[in-house]
């Protein structure tokens, strides 16, 4: 089959679902703004740089359009419904499979969409053969925009090859809390360096490491220094080196502050049997265990995230997540399984 998949060829759920139908035999093309390699599948760039200037990136959304060959494709595959997906739609791709990622359709905690990313949204979404969304939640988002279309929940699973069940480092005299998000003030890593200084108290040597990279780096590198925090930022991972560093870890720490449209990190931290923390946010107590698994607590909350980080620490919660975590990810959220349930969605818009 020849799946045309228009979507950012830097992101790790772009290169995950296009290797993996490639390496089931599927020609894969990507249509990208950013010109990233991705190993095995042709891209197809609208710009000479993976990190192109906000005009470029805008030039870049304006020439998709009319540059993306979706007529040699026997089915169209566009993530991310207010930019990629809108620009399906403007090409009039047929078939097309959207799928959506969360920000696209899932408005900030007490805020609306913008109405135009509402309404690219909106065309996006219509225009689709199919709709899929990692989770009940996003589904739920999909409805409230286009009431009449019914999305495929198809997760985006673990690789439990790659992340597995493994016994944790013996670092009990120096544990390891770890943040692995991206730094943006949406993804709220500022609130766990305030909650490392009341850790510290009890914990005199647990030591954090921040794992990703973004605008607000300088300023919490700032913070750290300024609070006196023993932290190491050690820049964006590669997903394949990710359950090294997980490895290490004593607990893992999720203190996104808007809605979590599906949560795999967390799922990644669970598979290899590490206890998470998190904030309570969207879907997160869809692929969690709560009270077994991970601790959850609000959003914006330094104090409550310090207290579930201490008590995982000295061994008063999560006693038992070496052996659920790997559990919960197995029998739900495997890789292998996704990739056979998107295939089929791709299969069944392509009319095989």
């Amino acid at each position: 089959m020849k799946i045309l998949t228009i979507a950012n060829a830097a992101s790790t759920h772009t290169v995950r679902w296009t290797q993996a139908l490639a390496d089931r035999g599927h020609q894969v093309t990507v249509a990208s703004v950013r010109n990233v390699p991705i190993e095995g599948v042709e891209v197809l760039a609208m710009s000479r740089s993976a990190q192109p200037s906000a005009p470029s990136l805008a030039a870049g959304y304006v020439q998709l359009p009319f540059a993306i060959p979706h007529r040699s494709a026997d089915v169209t595959h566009a993530h991310y419904a207010s930019t990629n997906g809108y620009a399906a739609a403007l090409a009039r791709t047929t078939p097309t499979v959207l799928t959506v990622w969360g920000t696209d359709v899932v408005p900030k905690p007490g805020s609306k969409l913008r109405r135009t990313q509402r309404h690219r949204a909106r065309v996006a979404i219509e225009h689709a053969d199919a709709v899929t969304s990692a989770s009940p939640f996003m589904a739920d988002a999909v409805r409230s925009i286009s009431p009449d279309v019914d999305p495929i929940v198809v997760p985006f699973g673990v690789d439990t090859d790659l992340f597995r069940a493994i016994p944790p480092n013996d670092n009990a005299d120096r544990p390891i809390v770890l943040v692995a998000k991206n730094l943006e003030d949406k993804y709220g890593v500022e609130f766990v360096v305030r909650a490392m200084q009341s850790v510290t108290s009890d914990h005199q040597y647990a030591r954090l490491v921040v794992a990703g990279d973004g605008r607000r780096r300088a300023d919490l590198e700032s913070l750290t220094s300024d609070l006196g925090v023993d932290a190491e930022f050690v820049g964006r991972i590669p997903h394949r080196d990710l359950p090294e560093l997980m490895a290490q870890a004593a607990v893992i720490v999720n203190p996104t502050i808007v809605d979590e449209s599906f949560g795999v990190v967390l799922l990644e931290a669970q598979a290899m049997g590490r206890p998470v923390v998190s904030t309570d946010v969207g879907n997160v107590r869809n692929v969690t265990d709560p009270g077994t698994t991970a601790l959850l607590v609000p959003p914006r909350d330094s104090a409550a995230l310090a207290s579930a980080i201490s008590s995982v620490l000295r061994g008063d919660q999560l006693n038992s997540a070496d052996r659920a975590g790997p559990r919960l990810v197995a029998d739900r959220f495997g890789w292998s399984n996704s990739v056979d349930q998107m295939e089929q969605v791709l299969d069944s818009v392509a009319g095989r």
